[in-house]
């Protein structure tokens, strides 16, 4: 007997149609990627893809920012016709934008929609830390307003509502899966849990209007909202604009949708696949490559942070595995809202200083197989420092540095800009990513696991989840630096050969 058919996953989502936004994201294409390999049963999937002016249709930017992705390469080698197939058979591209009124779409569109899908799943995301407010306000708090109006107009389809850990803000301890409150400003509670966030929506729209009103300059502007997202998550009691907008999202979802089928999703750091449907596929750089970039660009020898500080960091087919259980769960008990976490800082915890330890490992033994990550052999130290002597010690290199450079200038000589851009690049990434490092907090899934153990082994083996699965040491170093190395980074000579590009195209305007 096929154990897949055992799946309770796979027997729940069997002809359900589901909707799907954030989908040219990184992990939409890792839960895409999923569905399409091990649920073909799926009845269909509409995804919501935002327009864009480089291409004519949400097909066209299917076709060249999703379909032909790289994490779809195992499944076009086993069967390009069979992948083709699926996709033009159960693939239906939607162009719409989730900040609009019934997602920017003609009232027929909108009503044939709704009648469409049977649950939505909602993983689009700004995820910007230092976003302006109005920006991260729009796409992370004000969409769901529209994500709410279409559940209720498809008969109140389930939701499936992708947040993150660290709407936990400035909270710290053992921090399970349930809703939580502000360390800062209070805001007031509903008796049913929820904090009522929509008397402060208004009072940010006014502040956002209020310093477009005072800022005419737009190259001023767009930072002056990024520090009032900044000052206004610190505020109530959050480290940045994303997570302080992500937490509101939650609160409105948990109102206006109580009583009814929801499901709140919260990854902590997501990071590349861990095994499906290949090892290190990831897009881009995280939250967690901070550090390893520091590193291996040996641009200083020191980030912030605390040497036992839990790095929670939870590979993305992790992540789109506990999104097809709260799918699945949401078929099989209708009728909830619940929230899960995917985690692995309370089962299976790596610290800052084990993180590090092992980057150094790697970075020393095998610098030259990455040669897009290490531009030469990692010869400095990298340690971890409080937030307070990283600060004192930042700023007294950078002084050292200018004086070394204007002493260059006085002797005539050109001294390169090379070490004080490095160390403005230290300052960004400190400025955004300090806090990730430097948490007294620790997540726990127990909820996600029992959900796991009530599905069985075969969901257990075909989907995994939990954290103790995960070997650390062969993560980082074996599977996280090789893809690194493979999907994110880009060849040198390609940098090398757009910067001069960019450099004459610069002198021949100014020709």
């Amino acid at each position: 007997m096929d154990n897949k058919n055992n799946s309770v996953i796979k027997q729940q989502l069997a002809n359900k149609r589901l909707l799907i936004t954030g989908c040219t994201g990184f992990l939409g294409k890792v839960l895409l990627e999923k569905i399409i390999r091990e649920i073909p049963d799926v009845a269909g999937i509409t995804l919501l893809i935002r327009g864009s002016g480089k291409y004519s249709s949400a097909e066209e930017r299917f076709k060249h920012e999703i379909a032909s992705a790289s994490i779809f390469d195992s499944l076009r080698e086993q069967n390009p016709e069979a992948l083709e197939k699926i996709l033009a058979e159960k693939v239906t591209c939607i162009t719409g934008e989730i900040t609009e009124e019934n997602f920017g779409l003609d009232s027929h569109t909108w009503k044939e929609l709704s009648q469409q899908v049977d649950i939505i799943v909602n993983s689009a995301a700004s995820v910007n830390f230092r976003e302006a407010l109005d920006q991260a306000l729009s796409i992370n708090t004000l969409s769901l307003f529209n994500i709410i109006k279409f559940s209720e107009a498809a008969g109140n389809a389930p939701l499936v509502h992708v947040s993150t850990c660290y709407v936990n803000g400035f909270n710290e301890g053992q921090m399970g899966e349930s809703i939580v409150g502000p360390t800062g400003k209070s805001i007031a509670q509903h008796s049913d849990g929820y904090y009522d966030v929509e008397s402060l929506i208004t009072e940010f729209q006014s502040l956002i209007e209020e310093t477009k009103a005072a800022n005419c300059d737009p190259s001023t502007l767009t930072e002056e909202l990024v520090e009032l997202g900044a000052r206004t998550a610190n505020l109530y009691g959050w480290n940045d604009t994303y997570t302080f907008t992500k937490w509101m999202a939650e609160q409105l979802v948990l109102h206006k949708l109580d009583g009814k089928t929801l499901t709140i999703l919260r990854p902590s750091i997501i990071e590349s696949t861990y095994q499906e449907p290949v090892g290190g596929w990831i897009e881009g750089v995280k939250v967690a490559d901070a550090m390893i970039m520091a590193y291996a660009r040996q641009k200083v020898s020191f980030f912030p942070g605390r040497k036992d500080s839990l790095m929670d960091i939870v590979p993305a087919d992790f992540v789109s595995n506990s999104i097809l259980y709260s799918i699945a769960k949401s078929f099989k008990d209708p009728g909830a809202s619940r929230i899960y976490q995917c985690c692995s800082g309370h089962a299976n915890p790596i610290t800052v200083q084990t993180l590090i330890d092992y980057v150094v490992e790697e970075g020393k033994t095998n610098y030259a197989k990455y040669d897009r990550l290490f531009y030469a052999k990692p010869e400095k130290s990298f340690n971890v420092l409080n937030k307070s002597i990283f600060q004192k010690a930042i700023s007294l290199v950078e002084l050292q540095t200018k004086a070394l450079y204007k002493a260059k200038k006085w002797l005539g000589l050109k001294p390169s800009t090379k070490a004080l851009d490095n160390i403005q690049v230290v300052k960004t990434l400190s400025k955004i990513y300090a806090f990730y490092g430097d948490m007294n907090v620790v997540f726990n899934n127990h909820k996600m696991i029992r959900l796991i153990e009530e599905f069985g082994k075969e969901d257990k083996m075909l989907f995994p989840v939990d954290a103790t699965l995960i070997d650390w040491r062969h993560y980082i170093r074996d599977v996280h630096f090789a893809g690194l190395q493979k999907y994110a980074l880009e060849d040198r000579a390609v940098i090398q050969q757009r910067r001069q590009q960019a450099k004459q195209q610069a002198l021949k305007s100014a020709a």
